[in-house]
């Protein structure tokens, strides 16, 4: 039984971090100017373009996307595309309240 116990607490330490580790990726097409700034390291002027443009534009689909921001340079684009953290996933990805009414 102790045996049982044993695994199942891995288990579960195996899940919580796994968890862990997907909340606290960044999915472009939801995430907040603030949040983008502080996770990144972009400063809070670009990431709020970027908002600004995905509200405009509509989703992120690549970071080609990126390149149409006005402000955002290629380095830019290419820190954001490099960091393991951000992904881009659908706009109601994980963020029920925002996509249904």
């Amino acid at each position: 039984m102790k045996e049982v116990c044993v695994k199942l607490a891995t288990l579960l330490f195996v899940l919580l971090i796994a968890t862990q580790a997907f909340c606290s990726q960044i999915n472009l097409n939801t995430v907040s100017a603030r949040r983008l700034a502080q996770e990144t390291g972009i400063n809070y002027k670009q990431a709020a373009l970027v908002i600004m443009y995905r509200n405009a534009n509509g989703s992120i689909i690549s970071y080609d996307d990126l390149r149409g921001v006005p402000g955002i340079d290629q380095a830019t684009v290419d820190q954001l595309q490099s960091d393991a953290g951000i992904y881009l996933g659908d706009a109601c990805d994980g963020d029920y309240f925002s996509c249904h009414d």
